[in-house]
């Protein structure tokens, strides 16, 4: 029971990156979560190499434990607990990629560790499978890029479905399509000809009905600008600077699921390197950003339910609080589901599947009742809920 406590505790401590990395040596279509987790060991007498094996071992453990209680729901794991218990927390190595100690700390009758750890959620999947606890396995979608390019001394946009396609592009498109290659995501090839009527920039509706049309899943849309950027590197120098701005729709719902902007400054002999190396670049940071945001929106919601981000404030000291309030938060009607996606100080940061509008669940929320403190909630906007964990007066 003790042990349990202290799983639960140090769960807490997580702070899920749900970036899907593929870190060298992994399986081309192995997901990775990292976590940072802290493991605790008692004092081994004069022996510190072996209390600090065992605290690490305590923080692997810790590490497949958070992973899987956000692959399965809570009752799942209670009613296969057993199950569980012999094909994952007695091999918990065998889903451990790799690790990295980043602190340590010896209080005199206990050895503690920080240790960042990457668990591979594919090996996790597939012994809860073959356990019989079946995981939801949602097929990565097809996704069409839309994305018009403009380089230094270009008139006007350049774009595929334009009806005067140029002869080449910039490297734009083909760096985002990358990065979701990558995380294991499929590509769309855009259609064979013009498309008439439709402009650089696509609205909403337009870039969903041509996704329906060439049979997408997704489609991200957007601008890609050069241009030549102010000179503080001394005169033999040109300096160019990069802006990618894209979005992504789901094309079933017709919702707006991810959204960056990225810039990159960079210098070059002449406007076409410039171009190239600034949009380059510059795209490979909004892919980056855009892949963890379509993950998170693709992969958390279930059929006709959108991802909320909740941001709690006031956790710190009150960390039994935040547990209840995050327990009372999955039993509420239309939650699908509650994943981590960072713990600071004294915020969290959890990503909700819901079915249901953000001010609704926001209501139902407020609803909640605790007997030692009660929820302030500060924001309500787009698909983001702010609150804060405050002391009830009563009882103070």
């Amino acid at each position: 029971m003790v042990r349990g406590l202290r799983y639960a505790f140090t769960a807490m401590l997580a702070v899920a990156l749900l970036a899907m990395a593929v870190p060298t040596g992994a399986a081309q279509n192995d997901q990775v979560v990292t976590v940072h987790v802290v493991g605790r060991s008692p004092i081994q007498g004069a022996n510190a190499s072996a209390s600090q094996r065992a605290a690490v071992a305590d923080s692997l453990v810790t590490a497949v434990t958070t992973v899987l209680t956000d692959l399965i729901p809570p009752q799942t794991a209670v009613n296969n607990f057993q199950a569980i218990s012999e094909a994952v927390l007695a091999n918990t190595d065998q889903f451990v990629v790799d690790y990295k100690m980043l602190a340590e700390s010896n209080t005199g009758k206990e050895h503690r560790v920080m240790v960042k750890v990457n668990v591979s959620v594919a090996r996790l999947t597939l012994a809860l499978n073959n356990a019989g606890i079946p995981v939801s396995q949602k097929q990565y979608p097809r996704i069409l890029y839309c994305i018009a390019e403009r380089w230094v001394g270009d008139t006007d946009f350049r774009y595929w479905w334009s009806e005067q396609p140029a002869d080449s592009f910039a490297s734009t498109e083909d760096a985002i399509a990358g990065a979701f290659k990558e995380k294991g995501f499929r590509s769309v090839p855009p259609a064979s000809g013009s498309i008439p009527g439709l402009p650089a920039e696509l609205s909403s509706a337009q870039a969903v009905t041509l996704g329906r049309q060439l049979e997408a899943d997704v489609v991200v849309v957007g601008q890609a600008s050069a241009r030549e950027a102010t000179n503080t590197m001394g005169a033999t120098l040109r300096s160019f600077s990069g802006t990618v701005s894209v979005r992504a729709y789901s094309v079933g719902s017709g919702r707006e699921i991810a959204q960056t902007q990225r810039v990159f400054v960079t210098t070059a002999d002449n406007p076409v390197d410039g171009s190239r190396e600034a949009l380059d670049q510059a795209a490979r940071l909004a892919g980056e950003d855009l892949t963890k945001q379509v993950s998170r929106a693709w992969f958390a919601q279930g059929a006709g339910a959108s991802e909320v981000e909740i941001h709690v404030a006031g956790i710190s000291g009150n960390v039994a609080s935040f547990v209840r309030f995050r327990g009372a938060l999955s039993s509420i009607s239309g939650v699908d589901s509650v994943q981590r996606r960072e713990i600071q100080q004294d915020t969290a940061v959890m990503a909700v599947s819901y079915q249901g509008n953000v001010k609704a669940l926001a209501d139902a929320m407020l609803r909640l009742r605790f007997d030692t403190f009660g929820l302030n909630i500060q924001e309500v906007e787009g698909n983001r809920i702010r609150l804060q964990l405050v002391p009830n007066q009563s009882r103070q």
